[in-house]
Protein backbone atom coordinates (compact mmCIF):
# COMPACT_ATOMS: atom_id res chain seq x y z
CA UNK A 1 0.00 0.00 0.00
CA UNK A 2 2.89 2.36 0.76
CA UNK A 3 4.20 1.88 -2.79
CA UNK A 4 0.85 2.78 -4.24
CA UNK A 5 0.68 5.82 -1.98
CA UNK A 6 4.07 6.90 -3.30
CA UNK A 7 2.82 6.40 -6.82
CA UNK A 8 -0.20 8.60 -6.14
CA UNK A 9 2.13 11.31 -4.83
CA UNK A 10 4.35 10.90 -7.87
CA UNK A 11 1.38 11.35 -10.14
CA UNK A 12 0.49 14.54 -8.32
CA UNK A 13 4.05 15.79 -8.73
CA UNK A 14 3.83 15.01 -12.44
CA UNK A 15 0.64 17.12 -12.59
CA UNK A 16 -1.54 14.15 -13.49
CA UNK A 17 -4.79 15.28 -11.93
CA UNK A 18 -6.50 11.92 -11.87
CA UNK A 19 -8.19 10.70 -8.69
CA UNK A 20 -8.79 6.94 -8.36
CA UNK A 21 -12.23 5.92 -7.21
CA UNK A 22 -13.97 8.87 -8.84
CA UNK A 23 -14.79 7.43 -12.22
CA UNK A 24 -11.21 7.74 -13.44
CA UNK A 25 -8.56 5.12 -14.13
CA UNK A 26 -8.01 2.18 -11.78
CA UNK A 27 -5.10 2.04 -9.39
CA UNK A 28 -3.38 -0.45 -11.70
CA UNK A 29 -3.70 2.00 -14.59
CA UNK A 30 -2.32 4.82 -12.46
CA UNK A 31 0.64 2.71 -11.39
CA UNK A 32 1.22 1.69 -15.01
CA UNK A 33 1.29 5.33 -16.11
CA UNK A 34 4.23 6.06 -13.80
CA UNK A 35 6.52 3.49 -15.41
CA UNK A 36 7.64 5.56 -18.43
CA UNK A 37 7.92 8.77 -16.38
CA UNK A 38 11.57 9.75 -16.71
CA UNK A 39 11.03 12.50 -14.13
CA UNK A 40 10.59 9.92 -11.38
CA UNK A 41 13.48 8.43 -9.47
CA UNK A 42 14.49 5.00 -10.87
CA UNK A 43 13.91 3.35 -7.51
CA UNK A 44 10.31 4.58 -7.46
CA UNK A 45 9.73 3.30 -10.98
CA UNK A 46 11.25 -0.03 -9.99
CA UNK A 47 8.91 -0.28 -6.98
CA UNK A 48 5.97 0.46 -9.25
CA UNK A 49 7.08 -2.30 -11.63
CA UNK A 50 7.35 -4.85 -8.84
CA UNK A 51 4.04 -3.66 -7.42
CA UNK A 52 2.26 -4.51 -10.67
CA UNK A 53 3.78 -7.97 -10.69
CA UNK A 54 2.79 -8.64 -7.10
CA UNK A 55 -0.60 -6.99 -6.75
CA UNK A 56 -2.18 -5.95 -10.05
CA UNK A 57 -5.83 -6.93 -10.41
CA UNK A 58 -6.05 -5.97 -14.07
CA UNK A 59 -3.86 -8.56 -15.75
CA UNK A 60 -3.83 -6.98 -19.20
CA UNK A 61 -2.93 -3.53 -17.89
CA UNK A 62 -0.05 -5.01 -15.92
CA UNK A 63 1.08 -7.21 -18.79
CA UNK A 64 1.13 -4.33 -21.28
CA UNK A 65 2.92 -1.99 -18.89
CA UNK A 66 5.56 -4.55 -17.88
CA UNK A 67 6.15 -5.70 -21.46
CA UNK A 68 6.84 -2.10 -22.47
CA UNK A 69 9.59 -1.91 -19.83
CA UNK A 70 11.46 -4.87 -21.32
CA UNK A 71 13.08 -2.36 -23.70
CA UNK A 72 13.75 0.27 -21.04
CA UNK A 73 17.08 2.08 -21.38
CA UNK A 74 17.73 1.45 -17.68
CA UNK A 75 19.01 -2.14 -17.34
CA UNK A 76 17.86 -2.38 -13.72
CA UNK A 77 14.31 -1.53 -14.76
CA UNK A 78 14.45 -4.09 -17.55
CA UNK A 79 15.44 -6.78 -15.08
CA UNK A 80 12.75 -5.61 -12.66
CA UNK A 81 10.16 -5.94 -15.43
CA UNK A 82 11.30 -9.52 -16.12
CA UNK A 83 11.04 -10.38 -12.43
CA UNK A 84 7.60 -8.75 -12.21
CA UNK A 85 6.38 -10.72 -15.25
CA UNK A 86 7.44 -13.88 -13.45
CA UNK A 87 5.48 -12.80 -10.38
CA UNK A 88 2.44 -12.02 -12.48
CA UNK A 89 2.70 -15.29 -14.41
CA UNK A 90 3.18 -17.24 -11.20
CA UNK A 91 0.04 -15.74 -9.73
CA UNK A 92 -1.93 -16.57 -12.86
CA UNK A 93 -0.61 -20.15 -12.85
CA UNK A 94 -1.40 -20.62 -9.16
CA UNK A 95 -4.86 -19.14 -9.51
CA UNK A 96 -6.35 -20.94 -12.54
CA UNK A 97 -3.99 -21.79 -15.40
CA UNK A 98 -6.81 -22.85 -17.69
CA UNK A 99 -8.89 -19.71 -17.21
CA UNK A 100 -5.76 -17.56 -17.51
CA UNK A 101 -4.33 -19.42 -20.49
CA UNK A 102 -4.30 -16.47 -22.90
CA UNK A 103 -2.53 -14.15 -20.46
CA UNK A 104 -0.13 -16.91 -19.45
CA UNK A 105 0.77 -17.62 -23.06
CA UNK A 106 1.50 -13.94 -23.64
CA UNK A 107 3.60 -13.74 -20.48
CA UNK A 108 5.59 -16.84 -21.42
CA UNK A 109 6.16 -15.48 -24.93
CA UNK A 110 7.54 -12.21 -23.57
CA UNK A 111 9.83 -14.00 -21.13
CA UNK A 112 11.01 -16.41 -23.84
CA UNK A 113 12.06 -13.45 -25.96
CA UNK A 114 14.16 -12.18 -23.05
CA UNK A 115 16.18 -15.42 -23.16
CA UNK A 116 17.90 -13.82 -26.16
CA UNK A 117 18.56 -10.52 -24.38
CA UNK A 118 22.22 -9.44 -24.46
CA UNK A 119 22.00 -8.47 -20.76
CA UNK A 120 23.01 -11.51 -18.63
CA UNK A 121 20.98 -10.50 -15.53
CA UNK A 122 17.89 -10.16 -17.72
CA UNK A 123 18.42 -13.64 -19.18
CA UNK A 124 18.92 -15.09 -15.71
CA UNK A 125 15.78 -13.36 -14.43
CA UNK A 126 13.82 -14.72 -17.41
CA UNK A 127 14.94 -18.28 -16.64
CA UNK A 128 13.90 -17.93 -13.00
CA UNK A 129 10.60 -16.32 -13.95
CA UNK A 130 9.73 -19.11 -16.39
CA UNK A 131 10.53 -21.63 -13.66
CA UNK A 132 8.24 -19.75 -11.30
CA UNK A 133 5.37 -20.14 -13.77
CA UNK A 134 6.02 -23.88 -13.95
CA UNK A 135 4.15 -26.30 -16.27
CA UNK A 136 2.15 -23.56 -18.04
CA UNK A 137 5.50 -22.39 -19.45
CA UNK A 138 5.95 -25.55 -21.54
CA UNK A 139 6.15 -23.47 -24.72
CA UNK A 140 9.45 -22.02 -23.50
CA UNK A 141 11.16 -25.41 -23.18
CA UNK A 142 12.68 -25.48 -26.70
CA UNK A 143 14.35 -22.12 -26.09
CA UNK A 144 15.48 -23.15 -22.61
CA UNK A 145 16.99 -26.35 -23.97
CA UNK A 146 18.89 -24.36 -26.59
CA UNK A 147 19.93 -21.72 -24.09
CA UNK A 148 23.00 -23.60 -22.92
CA UNK A 149 25.37 -22.19 -25.53
CA UNK A 150 24.41 -18.63 -24.69
CA UNK A 151 24.52 -18.92 -20.92
CA UNK A 152 27.33 -18.25 -18.55
CA UNK A 153 28.02 -21.13 -16.16
CA UNK A 154 26.66 -19.23 -13.16
CA UNK A 155 23.20 -19.31 -14.77
CA UNK A 156 23.25 -23.07 -15.33
CA UNK A 157 21.72 -23.95 -11.96
CA UNK A 158 18.78 -21.61 -12.65
CA UNK A 159 18.40 -23.15 -16.09
CA UNK A 160 18.29 -26.73 -14.81
CA UNK A 161 15.91 -25.79 -12.01
CA UNK A 162 13.56 -24.06 -14.46
CA UNK A 163 13.52 -27.07 -16.79
CA UNK A 164 12.70 -29.29 -13.81
CA UNK A 165 9.95 -26.96 -12.57
CA UNK A 166 8.36 -26.73 -16.00
CA UNK A 167 8.79 -30.26 -17.29
CA UNK A 168 8.65 -32.27 -14.05
CA UNK A 169 9.50 -35.92 -14.61
CA UNK A 170 9.76 -35.36 -18.35
CA UNK A 171 12.89 -33.33 -17.56
CA UNK A 172 14.82 -36.50 -16.65
CA UNK A 173 16.34 -37.00 -20.15
CA UNK A 174 17.46 -33.38 -20.23
CA UNK A 175 19.08 -33.66 -16.81
CA UNK A 176 20.70 -36.96 -17.72
CA UNK A 177 22.35 -35.30 -20.69
CA UNK A 178 23.83 -32.70 -18.37
CA UNK A 179 25.60 -35.46 -16.42
CA UNK A 180 27.92 -35.70 -19.43
CA UNK A 181 28.93 -32.04 -19.16
CA UNK A 182 32.65 -31.42 -18.75
CA UNK A 183 32.11 -29.06 -15.80
CA UNK A 184 31.76 -30.83 -12.40
CA UNK A 185 29.55 -28.00 -11.15
CA UNK A 186 27.06 -28.65 -13.95
CA UNK A 187 27.04 -32.40 -13.29
CA UNK A 188 26.42 -31.76 -9.61
CA UNK A 189 23.60 -29.31 -10.36
CA UNK A 190 21.93 -31.84 -12.65
CA UNK A 191 22.07 -34.41 -9.85
CA UNK A 192 20.56 -31.91 -7.43
CA UNK A 193 17.68 -31.33 -9.84
CA UNK A 194 17.15 -35.08 -10.22
CA UNK A 195 17.15 -35.45 -6.44
CA UNK A 196 14.29 -32.96 -6.18
CA UNK A 197 12.21 -35.26 -8.38
CA UNK A 198 12.46 -38.01 -5.76
CA UNK A 199 11.31 -41.52 -6.75
CA UNK A 200 10.16 -40.15 -10.11
CA UNK A 201 13.85 -39.94 -11.05
CA UNK A 202 14.13 -43.76 -11.07
CA UNK A 203 15.19 -43.84 -14.77
CA UNK A 204 18.27 -41.85 -13.76
CA UNK A 205 19.43 -44.32 -11.08
CA UNK A 206 22.01 -46.08 -13.33
CA UNK A 207 23.56 -42.71 -14.19
CA UNK A 208 23.57 -41.74 -10.52
CA UNK A 209 25.39 -44.98 -9.73
CA UNK A 210 27.96 -44.20 -12.41
CA UNK A 211 28.38 -40.74 -10.86
CA UNK A 212 29.47 -42.38 -7.60
CA UNK A 213 32.77 -42.99 -9.39
CA UNK A 214 33.05 -39.46 -10.77
CA UNK A 215 36.48 -37.86 -10.55
CA UNK A 216 34.94 -34.95 -8.65
CA UNK A 217 34.29 -35.40 -4.94
CA UNK A 218 31.43 -32.93 -5.13
CA UNK A 219 29.74 -34.93 -7.87
CA UNK A 220 30.23 -38.20 -5.98
CA UNK A 221 28.67 -36.87 -2.80
CA UNK A 222 25.84 -35.20 -4.72
CA UNK A 223 25.13 -38.47 -6.51
CA UNK A 224 24.93 -40.25 -3.16
CA UNK A 225 22.51 -37.62 -1.85
CA UNK A 226 20.41 -37.99 -5.00
CA UNK A 227 20.18 -41.76 -4.53
CA UNK A 228 19.08 -41.15 -0.96
CA UNK A 229 16.30 -38.86 -2.20
CA UNK A 230 15.19 -41.45 -4.77
CA UNK A 231 14.86 -44.06 -2.01
CA UNK A 232 13.97 -47.74 -2.42
CA UNK A 233 13.71 -47.56 -6.21
CA UNK A 234 17.50 -47.05 -6.14
CA UNK A 235 18.06 -50.69 -5.23
CA UNK A 236 20.48 -51.18 -8.11
CA UNK A 237 22.88 -48.80 -6.37
CA UNK A 238 23.50 -51.05 -3.36
CA UNK A 239 26.70 -52.71 -4.61
CA UNK A 240 28.21 -49.37 -5.59
CA UNK A 241 27.26 -47.82 -2.26
CA UNK A 242 28.75 -50.76 -0.40
CA UNK A 243 32.02 -50.18 -2.26
CA UNK A 244 31.74 -46.47 -1.52
CA UNK A 245 31.49 -47.29 2.19
CA UNK A 246 35.09 -48.56 2.06
CA UNK A 247 36.43 -45.19 0.85
CA UNK A 248 39.45 -43.77 2.66
CA UNK A 249 37.50 -40.59 3.40
CA UNK A 250 35.35 -41.05 6.54
CA UNK A 251 32.80 -38.53 5.30
CA UNK A 252 32.28 -40.63 2.19
CA UNK A 253 31.95 -43.80 4.27
CA UNK A 254 29.39 -42.16 6.52
CA UNK A 255 27.43 -40.82 3.55
CA UNK A 256 27.39 -44.23 1.89
CA UNK A 257 26.06 -45.84 5.06
CA UNK A 258 23.38 -43.18 5.39
CA UNK A 259 22.24 -43.63 1.78
CA UNK A 260 22.06 -47.40 2.20
CA UNK A 261 19.67 -46.80 5.08
CA UNK A 262 17.47 -44.58 2.92
CA UNK A 263 17.46 -47.14 0.11
CA UNK A 264 15.76 -49.41 2.64
CA UNK A 265 14.81 -53.04 2.05
CA UNK A 266 16.77 -53.42 -1.22
CA UNK A 267 19.94 -52.65 0.79
CA UNK A 268 19.64 -55.81 2.92
CA UNK A 269 22.59 -57.43 1.06
CA UNK A 270 24.76 -54.61 2.45
CA UNK A 271 24.01 -55.49 6.10
CA UNK A 272 27.36 -57.29 6.60
CA UNK A 273 29.22 -54.20 5.43
CA UNK A 274 27.17 -51.98 7.72
CA UNK A 275 27.93 -54.30 10.64
CA UNK A 276 31.59 -53.94 9.76
CA UNK A 277 31.24 -50.15 9.85
CA UNK A 278 30.06 -50.35 13.47
CA UNK A 279 33.75 -50.89 14.28
CA UNK A 280 34.95 -48.00 12.13
CA UNK A 281 37.58 -45.74 13.67
CA UNK A 282 35.46 -42.64 12.98
CA UNK A 283 32.48 -41.78 15.16
CA UNK A 284 30.25 -40.35 12.37
CA UNK A 285 30.69 -43.54 10.37
CA UNK A 286 29.68 -45.74 13.30
CA UNK A 287 26.66 -43.55 13.98
CA UNK A 288 25.57 -43.62 10.34
CA UNK A 289 25.95 -47.40 10.22
CA UNK A 290 23.82 -47.83 13.34
CA UNK A 291 21.10 -45.58 11.95
CA UNK A 292 21.14 -47.42 8.62
CA UNK A 293 20.86 -50.78 10.35
CA UNK A 294 17.86 -49.45 12.27
CA UNK A 295 16.12 -48.94 8.93
CA UNK A 296 16.96 -52.19 7.19
CA UNK A 297 18.13 -54.85 9.67
CA UNK A 298 15.23 -55.23 12.11
CA UNK A 299 15.09 -59.00 11.54
CA UNK A 300 18.78 -59.75 11.12
CA UNK A 301 20.23 -61.70 14.05
CA UNK A 302 23.84 -60.83 13.22
CA UNK A 303 23.01 -57.12 13.08
CA UNK A 304 21.16 -57.24 16.39
CA UNK A 305 24.08 -59.02 18.06
CA UNK A 306 26.59 -56.49 16.69
CA UNK A 307 24.43 -53.58 17.82
CA UNK A 308 24.12 -55.07 21.31
CA UNK A 309 27.91 -55.33 21.57
CA UNK A 310 28.29 -51.71 20.52
CA UNK A 311 25.68 -50.57 23.06
CA UNK A 312 27.47 -52.40 25.86
CA UNK A 313 30.86 -50.90 25.01
CA UNK A 314 31.64 -48.34 27.77
CA UNK A 315 34.26 -46.68 25.60
CA UNK A 316 31.82 -45.94 22.78
CA UNK A 317 30.64 -42.34 22.40
CA UNK A 318 27.20 -41.76 23.84
CA UNK A 319 25.75 -40.46 20.57
CA UNK A 320 26.62 -43.72 18.82
CA UNK A 321 25.23 -45.77 21.70
CA UNK A 322 22.07 -43.69 21.55
CA UNK A 323 21.72 -44.44 17.83
CA UNK A 324 22.33 -48.13 18.56
CA UNK A 325 19.62 -48.16 21.24
CA UNK A 326 17.23 -46.61 18.73
CA UNK A 327 18.18 -49.24 16.19
CA UNK A 328 17.51 -52.06 18.66
CA UNK A 329 14.12 -50.55 19.45
CA UNK A 330 13.10 -51.29 15.87
CA UNK A 331 13.96 -54.98 16.02
CA UNK A 332 11.35 -57.69 16.25
CA UNK A 333 11.57 -60.97 18.11
CA UNK A 334 15.21 -61.37 17.10
CA UNK A 335 15.91 -58.42 19.37
CA UNK A 336 15.31 -60.54 22.46
CA UNK A 337 19.00 -61.34 22.67
CA UNK A 338 19.68 -57.64 23.27
CA UNK A 339 17.15 -57.25 26.10
CA UNK A 340 19.70 -57.68 28.93
CA UNK A 341 21.95 -55.06 27.36
CA UNK A 342 19.03 -52.69 26.93
CA UNK A 343 18.02 -53.16 30.57
CA UNK A 344 21.53 -52.25 31.68
CA UNK A 345 21.41 -49.18 29.45
CA UNK A 346 18.43 -47.90 31.45
CA UNK A 347 20.96 -46.93 34.14
CA UNK A 348 23.41 -45.33 31.74
CA UNK A 349 24.85 -42.03 32.90
CA UNK A 350 23.95 -40.41 29.59
CA UNK A 351 20.30 -39.33 29.42
CA UNK A 352 20.16 -39.72 25.62
CA UNK A 353 21.23 -43.35 25.94
CA UNK A 354 18.65 -44.05 28.68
Amino acid sequence: RSVRACVACALAVCSLTIVPGCGGPTTDELVARTLPEAKLRPELRREAIIDLGQRADDTQVALDALSARLDDSDPDLRVAAVVALGMLGGRLADDDPDANRESLDETVLKLTEVLHDPLPPARSAAVQSLGRIGPPAQAALPDLLRADDRYERRFKSDLLAAIEQIAGTTAVPVLLAELEDEAPAVRAMALESLARLGPAAEPAVPAMVDALDDRSLTVRTTAAAALSAVGPVAGSSVDALARMSTDSDPEIRAMAADVLGHVGHPAIPAIPQLIHLLDDSELPVRGAAATALARIAANDENAVAALAVRLADPDEHWCVRSAVAGALANTGTVGKVAVPTLIEALDDEQRMVR
